[in-house]
């Protein structure tokens, strides 16, 4: 795989993705900008502010003018780029699956809705977060699609931060506000992956 079609690969995920994202973030009545309950700390506007944008910015430059964002290039081979390719569509689909199950409780920060109920079924049946999952597939795949390390890098150091600190953060929010039940649910199942016994 070339630089070229690994390009127009990465723009056919990417470009249905976004749309699907914010779809859903506006279904969920959220806006556009970053809601910070106290769950939610100020962390996360750094990393949203001085991480994601910039990403974003590179990520347009490397997708219309790729001669400028060649820098950060290295050389691997097409099978590699070819898994990156299948590792961002899965973890896409995974994210999609994840945010329709959500529908109206889907929230891109940690906050809950007056009406928010705690959904134990789809892909939350034996996972807790299985958003997280599906995102450090798809920047994985982005790194190996794109071997580019300033595509790849950034993204998943961010969704390693969010599952090492926002994850503990959501849980505790989901037990004070769901009581047993979030006890429960924890309690038979798996934080990113399912249990290997019940």
């Amino acid at each position: 795989m070339d630089d070229n079609l690994a390009r127009i690969v990465f723009a056919a995920i990417w470009v249905p993705f976004v749309a699907m994202r914010i779809h859903y973030i506006r279904l969920g009545g959220a806006e556009m900008r970053p809601v910070y309950s106290r769950w939610e700390g100020k962390g996360f506007a750094f990393v949203r502010v001085f991480l994601a944008l910039p990403w974003m910015g590179f990520l347009l430059v490397w997708l219309v003018r790729p001669s400028t964002a060649s820098w950060a290039s290295f050389p691997l081979a097409s099978p590699w780029r070819w898994l990156g390719a299948g590792l961002l569509a899965a973890g896409a689909l995974l994210v999609f699956w994840v945010n329709r199950t959500l529908g109206r409780n889907f929230s891109g920060s940690l906050a809950l809705r007056a009406d928010h109920r705690l959904v134990q079924h789809g892909p939350y049946r034996r996972v807790r977060h299985p958003m997280y999952p599906g995102f450090l597939a798809m920047t994985v795949g982005m790194l190996l699609l794109s071997a580019n390390s300033m595509i790849g890098v950034p993204p998943i150091l961010g969704v390693l931060y969010v599952m090492a600190v926002r994850t503990p953060r959501e849980e505790a929010m989901l037990l004070e506000r769901f009581g047993d039940d979030y006890l429960r649910y924890r309690d038979r199942t798996g934080r990113f992956v399912p249990r290997l016994s019940p």
